[in-house]
């Protein structure tokens, strides 16, 4: 038959055709495997960019600073607010020992301190790298071990933590209590002293027994005031605003009044007020304003040298009135009129610094906001300083405590 005669041939066809289908199918099936591989890859890639998004989300969002570090303590990330802190770039510290960024030795033992305690946090406190402005700062650092999926050691996370304010008011605070405890003893060391003398048998006359009376009285009105100081920070530090009991009082008559006061006490400074030709009826606590008066001329005395003039201003707005304390001494330092209105804060703190605990300005600041005025300082180092305050214009249906 035909089949029979061509059987050979159409054979060869027919495996020539089966196999080319073969190869067709086969080319199709691997494409089919190569776009679902690379479907799948472009699935993980995209899982793996939006893992990598969330890490620098996170890292960008965390406040303390962030390093991570390998087996061999190099720095293999970090996070935009550990450069900051550091004043380092990741790029610059990239594959770098950690004790680059930080210093001291006990950076350097941060990886084998967690090993020997067998992966538990370490919380230690170094210095950042040498740099003029970072002198005096302090980091507190605490790192981790981490582990991977099989609990093998990848490396160690460390957060970084400025600490150098705390241990400023540390410092401040311990200061306070050492000047509070000199500032009540030397009082009541004459207030005893002179107590002893009237109380003894030693025969004192009449000018004498009024001297000495004189300067307990007046060392006790000096205690008074450190404890009322002390009471009002003790209000402050609880939240609560200064009580004021505000009455319709005369500004210009109260300033007058502390200024004729300061110049028969202090006859070794020129004091000058200037005040509007119109009464000043305001309504204001003047006690406490007395006190912050006080504490502006006082200041102005003690950094002023003797026979420099003293000038207090009053000027008049529409709805405010501001007072100003001018004086010609030695000024302050920028750094010193950012902090002048903190608590504890004294510009010179040793033991040939001006008698005060550092509190002043501080419940100063406090009488005038809950006065609802404002108060700020401007100076220059040798150039003087001028402390102004505002107190609002209240109209006479005002009776506010």
């Amino acid at each position: 038959s035909y089949f029979q005669e061509h059987k050979q041939p159409f054979l060869i066809a027919f495996g020539i055709f089966f196999g080319y289908s073969l190869l067709v199918i086969g080319m199709w099936l691997t494409i089919l495997r190569r776009r679902r591989a690379e479907g799948a890859l472009q699935k993980a890639l995209s899982k793996a960019e939006e893992a990598r998004d969330k890490i620098v989300a996170i890292l960008k969002s965390v406040a303390d600073g962030l390093i991570f570090t390998d087996m061999d303590n190099r720095i293999i990330l970090m996070s935009s607010s550990a450069e900051a802190m550091l004043g380092r770039k990741s790029a610059e510290l990239f594959m770098q020992p950690l004790d680059t960024a930080v210093t001291g030795k006990s950076a350097r033992e941060i990886i084998p301190t967690i090993l020997a305690e067998s992966g538990k946090e370490v919380i230690l406190e170094v210095e950042p790298a040498a740099r003029q402005q970072d002198q005096g700062r302090s980091i507190q650092v605490r790192s981790a071990l981490v582990r991977g999926e099989k609990g093998g050691k990848e490396g160690v996370i460390t957060l970084l933590r400025d600490v150098s304010r705390e241990r400023e008011l540390d410092q401040m605070k311990n200061e306070f209590i050492s000047t509070a405890a000199h500032e009540l003893r030397t009082p009541l060391t004459s207030v005893k002293g002179y107590s002893e003398l009237l109380l003894s048998d030693q025969v004192l006359n009449e000018q004498q027994r009024t001297e000495f009376l004189a300067i307990i009285n007046e060392k006790a009105d000096v205690l008074t005031r450190i404890v009322d100081d002390l009471l009002n920070l003790s209000r402050v530090e609880s939240g609560r605003v200064i009580y004021l009991t505000k009455t319709w009082q005369d500004l210009g008559l109260a300033l007058g009044k502390q200024i004729s006061r300061y110049r028969h006490e202090w006859k070794t400074h020129r004091f000058e007020i200037d005040l509007p030709a119109e009464s000043l009826i305001l309504m204001f606590d003047l006690d406490k304003l007395t006190q912050v008066m006080e504490n502006l001329l006082s200041n102005a005395v003690k950094y002023s040298p003797a026979e420099s003039l003293i000038q207090t201003s009053c000027q008049l707005s529409a709805d405010q009135v501001q007072i100003s304390v001018k004086d010609q001494g030695y000024g302050m330092t920028a750094g010193q009129v950012e902090r002048v209105f903190d608590k504890f804060y004294r510009g010179n703190a040793s033991n040939t610094a001006k008698e005060g605990l550092g509190l002043g300005m501080s419940i100063a600041k406090n009488i005038i906001k809950a006065h609802g005025g404002e108060i700020w300082v401007e100076s220059k180092l040798d150039r003087g300083t001028t402390v102004s305050f505002t107190l609002p214009i209240g109209s006479k249906t005002d009776n506010g405590h």
